[in-house]
């Protein structure tokens, strides 16, 4: 599962990696609540649902649970207590040893709406903290510039 999926990048990606390119062998889904942003990269899902985020998470016991769920660089589009209360309930619909990867600036950086979607203003920042008192390993701590002189925080959680 793939929340905000956006122009579908990563999609491609994992189709790339986990189907080397061939048969479909992995379900892979979407979620984004801008149409604008679909393009040939939404035909690498199977199924991309149109709608927000949190409307989706209603509904999330439909769809059974996941092997991996990728929240990558949508978090600071939400409040901070929403987007943390997010993470924690995405935890619940992980599989056994399954998955849940979050992205997000180590920094905060200023964003507005950007090509016209109101959905991508930066609302707010999240420490490496925030992530590990809820159970998340830090695999980068955005505080600290990589080799590109880029901030990113990323924390994954495995379910057991």
């Amino acid at each position: 599962m793939d929340l905000g999926c956006g122009t579908g990048f990563y999609g491609a990606v994992i189709r790339q990696y986990c189907d080397l390119g061939g048969d479909r062998k992995v379900l892979l889904t979407g979620v984004e609540s801008f149409n604008n942003y679909q393009n040939p990269n939404w035909q690498h899902y199977n199924k991309v649902y149109i709608r927000d985020i949190k409307t989706h998470l209603l509904e999330f016991e439909n769809y059974g649970s996941y092997d991996t769920i990728l929240f990558l660089d949508v978090i600071e589009h939400f409040l901070r207590n929403e987007g943390l209360a997010i993470a924690d309930a995405l935890k619940l619909y992980l599989k056994p040893n399954g998955l849940l990867l979050i992205s997000t600036p180590g920094e905060f950086v200023a964003q507005g709406a950007e090509h016209g979607n109101e959905l991508e203003k930066h609302l707010s920042f999240y420490t490496p903290e925030d992530f590990a008192d809820r159970g998340f390993i830090i695999l980068k701590d955005g505080r600290v510039k990589d080799e590109l002189q880029q901030r990113m925080t990323i924390a994954k959680y495995v379910k057991r």
